[in-house]
């Protein structure tokens, strides 16, 4: 296995196919050819996060201050859009989110064409995290609602407090799949179906775990130590049954741990990267999962860092990247060969 490395990065924004989008530590927004190894182009921007794009353009943003649109080809600003607003998702040429005027908070969506802003419905003290089917998941602190995103009209509230250990503590949304909206709380993983407002299943949190990814099949991963082993989980979304519950070979153990980034998947791969020294996974090392079988495949080490490691690594279908906590992103090919 080769690697290569790419400096002066910032944060990853993603990787699809050979092409990764980046932000620099000079506040630029990149995009670099992974196959031929150079920088394509370089854009300045005073925005902070991407997490929308299509197939021609990204939209990167920073949170309740501006939207910009650029070209995926060269890097060229088509749009800026100056406003106190927060994406949430990208449907069918529509950004649906929620925009702060004069300390009131609506929802709102934007026409990618035209780059209009048009508000909805008034938020109050909610905020909105998913769109679907013209529909709004609203949440406040470990309550949540479900509401029409034209009309405002309530379907159903539902009270996750039983599951919070503290005041403080936070109710994460993991993702949503075939009906079904995860989240993440300080006592349990929990499903709820979206069509009626029910508590689906929920897996107690009396063991410690890492945080869960939700495929788009509606399967979710997450790994757990229990006593004196270590369980690969695969959970059905839609019903909350286990279609694997693996326990991981004895030299793995010492996963116990559990400091660990955010996992991703791929093909037949789930990847988290470790964030200190483990008896089979070595300091800042890649741990790669045949998520079929549940099996560790293999640890791939990071070298030449010392700082943490605090993010997913990310997969394309030859390779595998991971930003260290000092600006630069390893790439690991042909780990599919592993």
């Amino acid at each position: 296995m080769t690697s290569f490395f790419i400096n002066h990065v910032a944060q990853i924004i993603s990787v699809k196919g050979d092409d990764l989008f980046f932000f620099g530590n000079d506040h630029a927004l990149k995009r670099f050819s992974l196959e031929d190894k150079k920088l394509l182009w370089s854009t300045p921007a005073d925005t902070q996060y991407v997490m929308l794009e299509d197939d021609e353009f990204i939209y990167p943003y920073r949170d309740y201050h501006c939207l910009h649109k650029l070209n995926k080809s060269d890097g060229s600003v088509v749009f800026r859009l100056e406003k106190a607003f927060c994406p949430v998702k990208l449907v069918n040429g529509v950004i649906y989110g929620e925009v702060n005027e004069n300390n009131e908070f609506w929802s709102a969506k934007i026409d990618t064409a035209s780059f209009t802003i048009e508000k909805t419905i008034k938020l109050f003290d909610k905020q909105l995290i998913f769109v679907e089917d013209g529909k709004g998941l609203l949440k406040k602190g470990h309550d949540l609602a479900l509401i029409s995103m034209t009309t405002a009209n309530i379907y159903w509230e539902l009270d996750l407090n039983a599951f919070q250990n503290s005041p403080l503590s936070v109710m994460l949304f993991v993702g949503y799949a075939n009906g079904h909206a995860v989240f993440h709380v300080s006592e349990a993983i929990i499903g709820v179906d979206l069509a009626i407002g029910r508590i689906k299943w929920t897996f107690p949190k009396k063991v410690q775990t890492t945080s869960p990814i939700l495929d788009q099949d509606g399967t979710l991963y997450f790994i757990t130590s229990e006593m004196d082993c270590c369980l690969f989980h695969k959970i059905d979304v839609a019903t909350g049954e286990f279609l694997l519950r693996k326990e991981l070979p004895s030299d793995w153990n010492a996963m116990y741990s559990f400091q660990f980034t955010m996992p991703a998947i791929h093909n037949r791969f789930f990847a988290m990267t470790s964030a200190r020294r483990l008896a089979k996974a070595p300091f800042h090392s890649i741990i790669i999962f045949d998520r079929d079988s549940g099996n560790p495949v293999q640890s791939i080490k990071l070298e030449g860092t010392d700082s943490a490691v605090t993010t997913a690594p990310h997969f394309t279908d030859t390779m595998l990247l991971q930003l260290d906590g000092e600006g630069k992103i390893h790439v690991f090919e042909n780990y599919s060969d592993a």
